[in-house]
């Protein structure tokens, strides 16, 4: 711990005197394990109207047939985090990097410590949204019902709330030809939205509560289908 206290503090002095790329070389050397499941649980990335979804199938992979970036995201060396960095012109990086200080409000702070702190909490906040974009592209319309429905109550269980999966069931028969019930709550609980006691009580979680705020405030509908 106090080495890694100590090159912490060691980076921070470098923020205010090095350049930009070598600024973004060094958080993302901090942030490296955060980083690797960031990546490895990215499924879009956006910003406005502009999307890109990445899928992944589930064949497992020679390493030599993956990218730098599936690399990183598996936990290799860091020489993979100089390939995937290279991956992408400098105009590009240029371009990325300008935005975040746009958004950031980067130079705006004095201290090398007032700016990486700026920079965690907005990668807090990017992590956020693809978490819980990643979540909204796979859920069901009747999911996010039954989570509006725990949210406004306090005394539930795995019968009182079935008709939510019931009524999804008649309605899109293929699809739930071979999901189960318990499939279908194991998916909320999978990402931590519902928390189902050994009694069968089923509660929304606060990860769950503020689920169905980013849908809200970012303006995403709750009438999805399924």
């Amino acid at each position: 711990m106090d080495i890694f206290l100590k090159l912490f503090e060691f980076s921070v002095k470098l923020l205010g005197v090095i350049s930009w790329p070598l600024v973004t070389l060094i958080i993302f050397l901090i942030l490296k394990e955060p980083l690797k499941s960031f990546i490895n649980n990215i499924k879009k990335i956006g910003y406005g109207n502009a999307a890109i979804e990445t899928k992944y199938d589930n064949k497992q992979k020679d390493d030599e047939e993956k990218s730098p970036i599936e690399l990183l995201s598996k936990g290799e060396s860091n020489k993979d985090i100089t390939k995937a960095i290279n991956l992408f012109s400098t105009e590009t990086m240029e371009l990325f990097a300008s935005a975040v200080k746009k958004e950031t409000l980067l130079d705006s702070f004095q201290t090398a410590e007032e700016k990486l702190e700026i920079l965690y909490n907005y990668s807090q906040v990017i992590y956020l949204i693809m978490h819980f974009n990643k979540i909204y592209n796979s859920i069901f319309g009747s999911q996010l019902k039954l989570l509006q429905r725990l949210n406004s109550s306090f005394d539930e269980n795995k019968e009182t709330i079935k008709g939510f999966y019931d009524y999804a069931k008649s309605n899109f028969p293929k699809t739930y030809e071979e999901y189960s019930y318990d499939s279908y709550l194991v998916f909320l609980s999978s990402f931590n939205l519902i928390l189902v006691e050994q009694d069968n009580t089923i509660k929304i979680t606060t990860l769950g509560r503020d689920f169905l705020k980013y849908i809200i405030e970012t303006g995403l509908s709750i009438e999805k289908v399924n």
